[in-house]
């Protein structure tokens, strides 16, 4: 089953891991990643993640906040539910092709 994500970054909680960042790239990781699944053909598709601040994959809503020592992801330029609008797109998208089947 293969599962997409927004993008990943955990090095504020594991300093030595920025190997494994992926950037979101404004949305675009995350339609690149459910294309590719979606083209897999699978039985399901999984989707990481819903609320992981720390690991940035979060896709809830987002708004700018920042602590003393940290900035979390939000993603200005585009409206707070973002990933929740792609979310329903690509899964739209894959049950309109898993009719077709």
């Amino acid at each position: 089953m293969p599962s997409v994500g927004p993008g990943y970054n955990d090095v504020r909680i594991r300093p030595w891991n920025a190997k494994n960042a992926r950037d979101r790239q404004q949305g675009a990781y995350f339609e690149r990643g459910f294309e590719a699944a979606i083209e897999s053909h699978p039985d399901m598709i999984s989707i990481t993640s819903f609320n992981e601040w720390h690991e940035g994959t979060q896709i809830e809503e987002a708004i700018p906040k920042q602590t003393a020592d940290h900035r979390y992801v939000d993603y200005t330029p585009a409206d707070s539910d973002f990933y929740l609008k792609l979310s329903r797109k690509w899964t739209s998208v894959y049950a309109q092709q898993k009719l077709r089947q």
